[in-house]
């Protein structure tokens, strides 16, 4: 098994990020750096495949190691530098230096980390969009409870612009130190292709933090409309083709990128309207203007409970769990089987950030969605909590990838762009 000096260090520090999440209630003791013995017995529980059945220390001046004869490997420490040697890392007879025993302070001790523990200063968190917008919102409580972890402000900076690509490119271009953060909806993964010339990249221009909560969506017709159900609308529109209307609140929008998806997976030739603006759409829907239309529940929530909309559908593969709602059906379960569109929000750092620092806000994060205050208002704004693997960076990633790839073929087959 050849194991390279980046694969290593990455592996000894993804390893951490699950037991940070256990160490929240620990006491905050003096920061300093592992002993060499320390170092080795960490590596040696975490990698027991690499390092077993070890002999006892020995010691080379001024070397101190362990060697394991199972696997042929050596786990050292000379002075304040951590080596492994052996076939771990393709044998050769050259010792693979992995790093400074100070750099892995907040791994083997993450409550203390070093004597500049992150963070030592007050954060920034940019919101792509105006002040007052559900994600503003949303921003807000979420800088309110993560401060409460980290011991440091974290201030919201408004930078809207460009469908939330200005402020995402501000954080693009920020100081990889973990300070500047961009929190963003589930745009991030339909920027590669609702623009011919994407502004950024958003798996290789920042680094995924963890997904915070979604927002499910409905399909909304207007109150007119003589299908009743998806069961009846399904052959309606198949039977008026291009005669049907769907409004959206602009290209780009999250009530345009329903409106696309829905129209690529019943491959339907109904007519997108775009308009400037969820208000003017809903109010066209509402007086019979437009035929349908399809946005998050916390906007449209109160026109479905009010009966000035007829709703055929939340977009979630299953219910949803929000109260007011749960009674609704799925498009999934009535006709329209896999059809899954919810919001999402995601926090992100830019590029290059620190494994340590991401580790330390993935902490900070899990700890914000756990506080019953922060639950009780996402509730109250029809936000689900992600409890989930996609809260954490690597789950996140893998997530955010599965997207991008998804919403490939119905954008493009839309052939409606922001550029």
């Amino acid at each position: 098994m050849k194991i390279g000096l980046k694969q290593l260090r990455g592996q000894l520090r993804q390893a951490l990020a699950a037991a940070l999440l256990s160490v929240l209630a620990w006491p905050v003791i003096a920061a300093r750096t592992p002993t060499a013995g320390e170092l080795m017995d960490w590596a040696e529980v975490r990698y027991a495949g690499f390092f077993p059945s070890r002999q006892q220390n020995q010691q080379l001046s001024p070397y101190l190691y362990r060697f394991y004869p199972e696997t042929g490997n050596y786990l050292g420490v000379a002075g304040t530098g951590v080596w492994v040697l052996g076939p771990v890392v393709g044998g050769g007879g050259n010792p693979l230096y992995v790093g400074e025993l100070s750099s892995f302070a907040c791994d083997v001790f993450p409550t203390s980390c070093s004597a500049t523990a992150f963070p030592s200063r007050p954060l920034r968190l940019v919101i792509p969009a105006v002040a007052g917008s559900d994600i503003d919102r949303l921003g807000r409580d979420l800088a309110a409870s993560m401060q409460t972890v980290l011991g440091q402000t974290v201030s919201v900076v408004i930078n809207a612009g460009g469908s939330g690509t200005l402020g995402a490119n501000t954080v693009r271009q920020a100081a990889a130190d973990g300070y500047t953060l961009l929190l963003q909806n589930m745009s991030m993964a339909t920027v590669p292709w609702i623009y011919n010339k994407p502004p950024f990249s958003p798996l290789t221009d920042f680094e995924m933090v963890g997904m915070v909560a979604e927002s499910p969506m409905a399909l909304m017709g207007r109150t007119s409309l003589p299908a009743s159900g998806y069961g009846q609308l399904a052959p309606w529109l198949a039977a008026n083709g291009d005669k049907v209307s769907m409004g959206n609140a602009g290209i780009a929008s999250l009530s345009h990128l329903c409106g696309v998806m829905f129209k690529f997976a019943t491959q339907s030739t109904l007519v997108s309207i775009p308009y400037k603006g969820t208000a003017p759409m809903l109010t066209d829907l509402t007086t019979g203007q437009i035929d349908l239309a399809c946005d998050e529940l916390s906007t449209v929530g109160s026109l479905i409970t009010t009966a000035k909309v007829k709703p055929y559908g939340v977009t979630t593969l299953g219910p949803t769990t929000l109260p007011p709602y749960a009674a609704l059906p799925t498009l999934n379960q009535t006709g329209l089987s896999g059809f899954n569109v919810a919001n999402w929000y995601g926090l992100y750092a830019p590029r290059g950030t620190p494994a340590s620092v991401i580790e330390r806000l993935v902490v900070g994060l899990r700890a914000a969605q756990a506080d019953a205050e922060f639950r009780r208002r996402q509730l109250a704004a029809s936000l689900v909590i992600v409890d989930d693997a996609r809260a954490g960076s690597t789950g996140h990633r893998d997530f955010l990838n599965a997207e991008i790839i998804r919403w490939g073929p119905p954008i493009l087959a839309s052939g409606q762009f922001s550029d």
